[in-house]
This record gives C-alpha cells, structure tokens and sequence, in this order.
C-alpha cells in the first residue's frame, strides 16, 4: 500500500482549498469501483492505495472538474497531486450598462465537456432601438470552448428563442435578466428562488390569512410577470403545510398563511424549474416555523 495526497483548490486568484469534494477512484478502465473519499477543510484528502493507475471523479455542487483524471500510485515517488476546480458561481459581468453577460458550462450525456454544440440566440420581437442605438436583428451565435465553457452578451430585458443541438430540436423562449451577468443555467432553465428575507419563525393569528413578505422569484433574476415569457408562480414553487395549516401564492406572488387553530406548524418551500421535465427533483429551499395563537 502506498499513501497518496490529492490536494483541491478553485481557480480563484488568490486560490482556495474547496472543501467537502466527493473524490471517487475507480481502476484504470474506469469500470471498477475502489473506495470513496470527501476533503476536508483543507481541501486535501489522504490515503492508502495499492500501486496502480486509478481514474479518479470529483464531485461537487457549483463546480466543475476534469472528467477523467488518470493517476499512478507507485511506491518510492511523491504521491501527490493538486486538482484545480472551476468555480462556476463566479460570473464575469458584463462592462456595458444595457449588456447581460450570459455564461457557464455545457456537458455531454457522458458528463464531459461539450465543446460542439453551436448555441443560437434569436430576439422574439422586432426591436429596432435601445439605448439610444440601432438594434440589428442578426441571430447571436456562440460555441463552447475544450472546457465547455461558453460566454455570451444578449440585450437585458428582450426577449430571445434558445436552440442548442445538444438538447436537441427543442426551442426555448428565455427572457434576459436587467442584470450584468446570468448563468446559462439560470436562463434557459430557470426555477423558483425566494425574494426576500425568509424568517425561520413566524407568528399569526389562528383563523386569519397572514401574508408574508417574501415572493416567488426566478433564478435568473428576470421578471415573472413579464407577458413575453411568462411563468407561473405555481410551476416555480410547491409550498408544503402541515395538517391545519394553509398556504397559497396571491397578489404579488407573495406567499401567504392561515392556522386553523393556535398551534405551532411546519411551511416547506420547494425549488422547482419551470420546465417540469428536466430530469431534476425539487430543491428544499426552506423551511418556516409557523406559532398560530
């Protein structure tokens, strides 16, 4: 057996060591389990393997790693690597003031980069000024790179049809966020977050709607009520009450509470996409203490 150190940092400048990274080894061929490692707050992890060449996976939310890491373990050398993973919530935001900067990565269905899929971007209506310029009405293009990164720049607040290959035929409608910078993610597929602050108690009255003075959102920080592309509030969140105790979305898609009787209940909050067949299971974003008296 020989001892080995894999030390994981981000890309960051200064780096930083990216804890609790699920670190898989499997044989050379890649079809052979060996055991399962997570880093600590240091960012490394250390073993025993025998001598061999592994393949070795990382996994974490908000990161992007190499794929297929081939390492050799031999006794007598060092040992060591250092792994370097993208931090992918890190976005560069656009330098113009009317100007969304759209970026992030884009995998095959092995879940390595995708570099060849042509993304296209076409405005839904006919705008010919903004900003005080002409606007042309040209289709916007881009191509991930070898990573499968891909960075574009759409017209905030318009509207634009999405087609990429490697969904498919498939075309979908997105709306640009008023913002400097957006997650492809968040834009073409985007779900349900919550604005506002969320208490992690609140109190009412037994018997009467409370309404709260957090909303429904999207994650691409665009408009819900946007009548170009529009979403419902419904298929962005599911609001899960426990026995006696109500909740909708109303007016301003905030949510709102009735307890049929003083009580202390449990509000959860689930994170939905607003294509309901992505292949994603709801996110628990939240979840409120309700005391009713």
């Amino acid at each position: 057996m020989t001892a080995i150190t894999l030390n994981i940092f981000d890309n960051l400048n200064p780096v930083n060591p990216i804890e609790s990274v699920v670190v898989r080894f499997y044989n050379q061929a890649g079809d052979t389990f060996v055991t399962q490692l997570t880093s600590g707050s240091d960012g490394s992890i250390t073993t025993d393997l025998p001598d061999a060449t592994y393949w070795v996976r990382f996994y974490k939310t908000g990161y992007y790693f190499p794929s297929k890491l081939l390492i050799e373990v031999a006794d007598g050398e060092t040992n060591e690597w250092s792994i370097t993973g993208n931090d992918l919530t890190i976005l560069p935001p656009s330098g113009a003031d009317d100007i969304c900067r759209v970026s992030g990565f884009i995998i095959d269905a092995q879940g390595a980069p995708s570099g060849l899929p042509i993304v296209t971007f076409g405005l839904l209506s006919k705008y010919r000024i903004g900003s005080n310029r002409i606007i042309g009405t040209e289709k916007v293009k881009s191509q991930p790179n070898k990573d499968g990164y891909i960075e574009v720049e759409l017209l905030q607040g318009k509207a634009y049809s999405v087609t990429m290959p490697v969904i498919g035929d498939e075309v979908i409608n997105v709306l640009v966020p008023n913002l400097q910078q957006c997650d492809i993610l968040d834009l073409v597929y985007p779900r349900g977050v919550i604005s506002g602050n969320i208490p992690s108690s609140i109190s009412v009255t037994s018997g009467q709607k409370f309404t709260t003075n957090f909303s429904v959102a999207l994650s691409s920080g665009a408009r819900l009520d946007d009548n170009t592309v529009q979403f419902y509030p419904e298929d962005l969140l599911r609001l899960s009450a426990s026995s006696g105790l109500s909740a909708e979305i109303g007016d301003s898609n905030l949510i709102s509470v009735t307890a049929e009787s003083a009580g202390t209940y449990s509000l959860k909050i689930y994170s939905k996409y607003a294509y309901g067949d992505v292949g994603v299971d709801e996110i628990l974003i939240a979840t409120v203490e309700v005391v009713a008296t």
